[in-house]
């Protein structure tokens, strides 16, 4: 086993028993679909790599809480396309032991707490990763505040990832 900092993406389907329930077969064809022709080309692109799924949710290991962020933005930007399909979205970043090809430790457990704090089409990050995407990419983040998550003994702040209104062009001076 070894030890590194990584940012951790975790997401899931939103209501994916109901919609099991309701079609199982176009549901499951629908979360392969956009898992793979979807999240893991998106994912890849930015260097990271899908390391565990488990039928509506995946998780995701990245060097850079940046590419993280911009991979998840990217994500829900294209499903927003998809109306019958909405995924939430938690990233945290920190120490992670790797074993072999999973991944362990609390940033993983963190990053899955976030995610089921998120609403449908959101993305919500810890206080570390909205201070290491700050600036960096066209978004900007909403406190969530500092909620208990299960099980987890420390406590922080949360944020709500929102995209960045386009500002508008400095007027120009008359001649």
């Amino acid at each position: 086993m070894r030890r590194k900092l990584a940012a951790i993406l975790a997401a899931d389907v939103v209501d994916f028993t109901r919609m099991m329930g309701e079609d199982e077969l176009g549901t499951l064809a629908d979360v392969k679909r956009i898992f793979g022709q979807l999240a893991e080309p998106s994912i890849r692109a930015r260097s990271g790599r899908i390391f565990k799924t488990m039928g509506d949710g995946l998780l995701a290991i990245f060097d850079s809480a940046v590419e993280a962020v911009a991979a998840a933005h990217e994500i829900q930007q294209e499903l927003a396309g998809e109306p019958a399909l909405a995924l939430r979205i938690g990233i945290h970043a920190g120490d992670v032991l790797i074993d072999a090809d999973d991944i362990f430790g609390d940033s993983v457990n963190i990053a899955a707490r976030l995610q089921a704090l998120a609403k449908p089409r959101e993305i919500v990050v810890s206080h570390d990763v909205c201070r290491a995407v700050r600036r960096k990419l066209p978004v900007h983040f909403e406190s969530r505040g500092t909620p208990v998550l299960k099980n987890v003994a420390e406590s922080f702040e949360v944020f709500v990832l929102t995209a960045q209104a386009e500002r508008a062009p400095a007027a120009v001076p008359a001649p």
